[in-house]
């Protein structure tokens, strides 16, 4: 019964990290009738190293991991905030001494330019909530929340780095160990 009380609140907490990312900026309507910029990518493919910044799981598991992600940029007209919404999932994944260690995040994202638009290296910065499944050596599966925090910066038209940091909710696996998936992931990415 705690289970799926805890279970219940995890997915709960999900649903209102998301809501409120995607409700922030009560003074968007009167940016409504500006001219919305061209969308020029719908897609970023993304590849690039998660460091585990929790040292029970750095200790299993060693570091670091190969991130795969990609982003979906559905083009909302609604901009909270004048920031851009987008969606993502990344697979982070290791193997160390006959063991896999994988998480999967799932995230709806928000991100403002820190530097003007028209500028050649343009940075950007946001953050993100949403869901990650969590594959341990020693559990088999756990669904917990997380929060991510966002810096880029573009290095041409399609190519840009972008560093995340993922906090998560912590848990215990089968063996007793409190352990989170928080960490850096460094990327290169490609917009297509």
């Amino acid at each position: 019964m705690n289970a799926a009380r805890s279970f219940a609140l995890r997915i709960r907490l999900v649903v209102a990290l998301t809501t409120a990312v995607l409700v922030i900026g009560v003074g968007t309507a009167a940016r409504a009738q500006d001219p919305e910029p061209a969308q020029l990518h719908k897609w970023d493919l993304k590849a690039g190293v998660f460091f585990p910044t929790q040292g029970a799981l750095r200790s299993q598991s060693g570091s670091p991991y190969i991130n795969i992600g990609v982003d979906y940029h559905p083009d909302l007209r609604y901009r909270p905030a004048g920031g851009e919404i987008y969606f993502n999932v990344d697979f982070k994944f290791r193997g160390s001494g006959g063991l896999s260690y994988l998480t999967i995040p799932l995230t709806a994202n928000i991100v403002w330019n820190l530097t003007p638009v028209s500028t050649q290296y343009r940075v950007y910065g946001g953050l993100g909530v949403g869901a990650y499944f969590i594959n341990t050596g020693f559990i088999g599966g756990t669904l917990q929340p997380g929060v991510r925090f966002i810096v880029g910066a573009d290095i041409s038209e399609k190519y840009f780095l972008e560093l995340d940091y993922d906090y998560t909710g912590g848990f215990t696996d089968s063996r007793g160990n409190g352990l989170r998936v928080d960490g850096l992931t460094f990327s290169l990415g490609r917009r297509f």
